[in-house]
């Protein structure tokens, strides 16, 4: 109903940019509900809806660093839905998308912690596609740049957990990852440095 009521208000009242940002949303909330319920191609069909609309602002409203943001989120999603169908090459096309955008955003503010934290799970998912491309060394330097970024996010802001967590979840695919080239002795030290982030555990 949310949708139907946004779409009726974008089409009768097009020069208002604020129906067009509430539409955005709608698709998005929509897709992310498909998204948890593993409907990954009605997912994709709201998330690039949504992609569209929030391109079209970024471009007519340049500097807005929230809009640029969610873009960039939005874009690092639908990467990581390629994933999950097994599609690396255009994983790593929408990743690559999705980083020039945060990095954008970074350029102008570079101490904005949603936007590195956002560059380094696009990095992160970045060496998983790579991983799935036979690209190991390429998929290691993913991996190591996602760590670097969000240790500094953590380092900055101890006190968010989102961060630890995040950063726990690079070190465990980068231990996976030094696992399966048989790397064994690397993985273990991913393995204890994901022991010292959670002593507690």
């Amino acid at each position: 109903q949310g949708l139907a009521v946004s779409q009726k208000l974008v089409r009768n009242h097009p020069a208002v940019p604020d129906y067009e940002r509430i539409l955005s949303t709608c698709l998005i909330n929509m897709g992310e509900t498909h998204r948890d319920r593993g409907e990954f191609a009605a997912a994709k069909q709201h998330y690039e809806q949504a992609l569209g609309i929030r391109q079209r602002f970024a471009e007519t409203h340049p500097g807005l660093t929230d809009i640029d943001v969610d873009f960039a989120k939005r874009l690092r999603y639908l990467g990581e839905l390629h994933i999950v169908w097994d599609n690396s090459t255009d994983a790593v096309a929408y990743f690559e998308r999705a980083r020039l955008v945060y990095e954008k955003v970074l350029d102008t503010h570079p101490n904005e912690p949603e936007s590195q934290s956002g560059l380094g799970r696009t990095w992160d998912g970045t060496g998983q596609a790579l991983a799935k491309l036979k690209q190991p060394d390429d998929a290691l330097s993913a991996y190591q740049r996602a760590i670097e970024l969000q240790r500094a996010c953590l380092e900055r802001t101890p006190q968010y957990q989102q961060y630890r967590d995040w950063l726990g979840e690079h070190l465990i695919h980068l231990a996976q990852h030094l696992r399966d080239q048989k790397r064994p002795s690397e993985a273990v030290a991913a393995v204890l440095e994901l022991q010292k982030l959670f002593p507690e555990d």
